[in-house]
């Protein structure tokens, strides 16, 4: 073979990807509940925060201009 065979080989040749891997499918699965279990704990912690400031404001710890 001639070089220039082989140079031409080498330009047309592109590396094969990695394989997504179990273990690369079960992390993604894990961020992805970890975002999701994260995202509900801190809506869970907005609406107990707006509950709290609307009794606070039922009780008349707070007036119409504070709240």
């Amino acid at each position: 073979m001639s070089q220039d065979s082989v140079l031409k080989a080498k330009v047309c040749i592109q590396k094969v990807p990695k394989k997504h891997t179990i273990e690369d499918t079960l992390i993604d699965i894990h961020k992805s509940n970890t975002g999701a279990i994260n995202g509900h704990a801190q809506e869970e912690l907005i609406v107990k925060k707006h509950q709290l400031l609307l009794e606070e404001f039922k009780a008349g710890g707070w007036n119409r201009e504070e709240y």
